[in-house]
């Protein structure tokens, strides 16, 4: 059954929207007169779509919709905006809070049951691309038992557990890039012929969206590569002279694909203009600082502040890459125990409430291990009032 939540203070349009959707079988619908009561009725009545009027007392729709989509419990519910505006100007403001889909007053019954079916089945799809993610990372788990099972002491092991365990992030993202194509392309079919300027600016975005979904599949070829290799030192990849102020950049930008990295933290970026070239593996990179970013955000989940400064610099004996996050810190007692195999201060997936990071324990123990094989050393410490901060450090004698 699809759920509708009918937001708007008219109440001849509430029973004119009711008499619309009364021959919809698989439609349930229901109603709020105001802002305020609608975003109660999004948490109480979970709808898979909002139907919500722009210009109402109080609470306005656009302050709804921003609400709506800024919540990473409720960003999945698809919000088509009702307004007798007209102007492109509001069109673009709708958009700018995340709007799936805009209609004008006075609008046809069929092009609204229309436009609410289009969002009915892309909130479907997204559902569905969801369920096959968490399927696909509860195989990937059951694997992973099974490898450790086999040889849980062995290096080898470990390293396939954590390559493994950082399947994750870029199968995250692809769903996740994959789903805003999809959105904005249904937007522009519905929009086809009207607005140029729209449709093209919207092309855009999907190209950028497809490229993005393109790089995270070359990073999961890349990362399953690793698996069917029985060693680091077995491996052939060829190491080339690596940018990391550009590897960075373009972690975060990938990073972006999770609404809370880039919605609810800012980045500072300090990357020292001179860095030198450095001779290694992309993938051993982004693994790296993929796990060091997602870990940031994590610890700042119930901080005040949310703040991610990354700093590169170096000396004469090391280029030093500095993650310093505002969250609340590394307990003392534990902070020798965090680069350890299988220990980790996370829930278990089977045991972690809505929304709660969970983790394996190997994340950190990867990072260590890459970074050994470089020669090089990761470090944590805790700042006072100012969360923690992990150091890389790799020798300048191994730059490009």
């Amino acid at each position: 059954m699809n759920r509708i939540l009918v937001v708007d203070d008219e109440p001849h349009t509430l029973r004119a929207i009711e008499r619309i959707f009364l021959d919809k079988e698989n439609v349930e619908l229901d109603f709020a007169d105001n802002g305020a009561t609608g975003l109660e009725k999004v948490q109480s009545f979970s709808p898979d779509a909002v139907l919500l009027d722009i210009a109402m007392p109080g609470m306005d729709g656009y302050e709804v919709c921003r609400r709506i989509k800024s919540n990473s419990s409720t960003a999945g519910i698809m919000v088509l905006l009702v307004s007798a505006k007209t102007s492109l100007e509001d069109r673009l403001k709708g958009y700018e809070v995340a709007a799936d889909d805009y209609i004008t007053k006075p609008y046809d019954p069929e092009e609204l049951k229309a436009k609410a079916g289009i969002l009915l089945r892309l909130k479907q799809i997204q559902d569905e691309l969801k369920e096959t993610n968490l399927n696909l990372e509860a195989l990937v788990e059951q694997k992973t038992r099974e490898l450790i099972k086999k040889e849980r002491q062995a290096l080898i092991g470990q390293m396939i557990q954590g390559i493994v365990h950082n399947l994750r992030g870029p199968l995250t993202a692809t769903s996740g890039f994959a789903q805003l194509a999809q959105s904005i392309l249904e937007d522009c079919i519905s929009k086809a012929g009207d607005y140029s300027k729209d449709l093209e600016r919207d092309l855009k975005k999907i190209d950028g969206f497809l490229n993005d979904n393109l790089t995270a599949q070359k990073r999961l070829e890349q990362l399953i590569d690793n698996l069917l290799v029985k060693g680091r030192k077995d491996a052939s990849p060829q190491k080339t002279p690596l940018d990391l102020n550009k590897v960075i950049t373009s972690e975060l930008n990938f990073l972006e694909a999770d609404m809370d990295i880039k919605h609810k933290i800012k980045k500072n970026l300090n990357l020292a203009s001179d860095l030198p070239s450095f001779l290694g593996l992309y993938s051993d990179f982004s693994q790296i600082f993929c796990n060091l970013i997602q870990n940031a955000a994590h610890a700042m989940k119930k901080s005040p502040v949310n703040e991610l400064t990354i700093t590169t610099t170096y000396d004469e004996r090391n280029i030093i890459i500095d993650f310093q996050d505002t969250g609340t810190g590394i307990d003392p007692q534990i902070i020798d125990k965090i680069f350890e195999p299988f220990f980790s201060t996370k829930a278990i997936k089977d045991t972690a409430q809505e929304g709660e990071p969970v983790g394996t324990g190997l994340g950190l123990y990867t990072c260590a291990e890459i970074i050994k094989s470089y020669g090089g050393e990761i470090k944590v410490k805790n700042v006072p009032d100012k969360g923690a901060c992990f150091s890389i450090l790799i020798p300048t004698s191994l730059s490009g």
